[in-house]
């Protein structure tokens, strides 16, 4: 992400222990390899869980042992305790 992202983003994001520096190189999705960023941040900060829509993702299902959801199978799984 950019400077100017990171400047034009919502602050609770700007926060140092909400952002993850890459730290290995990942080809895992050949078809995007912006997909493979995704999954970059998602390693180097320990994620339990990325929650996309893009369909080269989502077919992982997994990556190493973090979950790949949709925004409703995530909403399903794991915040059932708000609905």
């Amino acid at each position: 992400m950019s400077a100017i992202r990171l400047e034009r983003s919502p602050r609770r994001i700007h926060r140092p222990e909400h952002l993850s520096v890459p730290t290995e190189r990942i080809r895992a999705v050949e078809a995007d390899p912006f997909d493979n960023l995704v999954l970059e941040a998602a390693v180097a900060g320990n994620a339990g869980a990325i929650v996309s829509g893009d369909r080269e993702v989502l077919a992982l299902k997994r990556f190493r042992s973090i979950q790949i959801l949709t925004a409703r199978a995530f909403a399903i799984a794991h915040l059932q305790t708000f609905a």
